[in-house]
């Protein structure tokens, strides 16, 4: 959620999620069931690089119906563990004043401070992909094309931040750092997000627990090699993975390497 905090305390697990979003001209943008990354990517060729999340009152049903992965999906434990356990969550952020919500489109508009017949028009639209099952405009799934019909109304202002770069510390095939000559720094390792540009380019939210499982990998061969200068790739389950990694670059990333929203 767009809130200066000295901490990021607020995150609305929900805008994760394929509902209806607009920029803030209140006009559709994008295609709102794209990985999350690439929403914020489109947001940010936007006026004011923000833009707003909208749904009705029946939001725990859709929830239910996106099937959505990683830390997004009804069922992953806490905040997740069920469509009641995010309705609740996010009813916290209703009470903060942080999600505002409406018994109409226009109260919704002017409370968002978004131009009021701009969104009641995305709205109609939206509304009509839906009853058509056909998303005409960006090609949304139709299982997750969603109306906007059921009062009260709730929106949220959301904005991106930095999760994770592309590029960094080099490493060779034994997971040593090299310096600019290509050549191994003695006792400097590096595996996982400090390491080997694995995500190149892109953040691949759809595999969940790809970060975690690249860092244990990748983990325990610095580890081997560390303690005893040499591994033997034959004994490992995974020999063909250590030769895209050579000369490649870091993607750092500030989280524990589970995904974020």
């Amino acid at each position: 959620m767009f809130v200066h905090t000295a901490t990021y305390d607020d995150w609305l697990w929900l805008g994760s999620h394929p509902l209806l979003k607009v920029n803030l001209r209140g006009q559709r943008f994008a295609n709102e069931s794209v990985p999350y990354q690439f929403i914020v990517n489109a947001a940010s060729k936007q006026p004011g690089y923000l833009y707003a999340v909208i749904w009705d009152d029946n939001y725990g049903e859709y929830a239910k119906q996106f099937h959505t992965l990683g830390c997004a999906r009804v069922g992953f434990p806490g905040y997740m563990a069920s469509a009641e356990k995010l309705m609740e969550d996010t009813q916290q952020y209703v009470d903060k004043g942080l999600v505002v919500k409406a018994d109409t489109i226009e109260e919704l508009a002017e409370k968002l401070h978004l131009p009021v017949e701009n969104l009641k028009k995305t709205v109609a639209r939206n509304n009509e992909l839906v009853v058509a099952n056909m998303d005409k405009d960006f090609g949304k799934e139709p299982y997750r094309l969603t109306p906007v019909d059921k009062k009260p109304f709730y929106g949220c202002i959301l904005g991106g931040r930095i999760l994770c770069t592309f590029d960094g510390l080099r490493v060779n095939n034994d997971m040593q750092v090299v310096n600019d000559k290509y050549e191994p720094i003695k006792h400097l390792y590096a595996a996982g997000n400090d390491s080997g540009g694995f995500f190149f380019g892109s953040y691949p939210d759809r595999v969940p627990g790809l970060a975690a499982s690249h860092a244990q990998t990748f983990g325990r061969l610095a580890g081997r090699h560390a303690a005893t200068g040499s591994i033997v790739l034959e004994e490992t389950a995974v020999p063909a993975i250590s030769a895209p990694v050579k000369n490649m670059q870091v993607d750092v990333d500030e989280t524990s390497g589970a995904s974020q929203h």
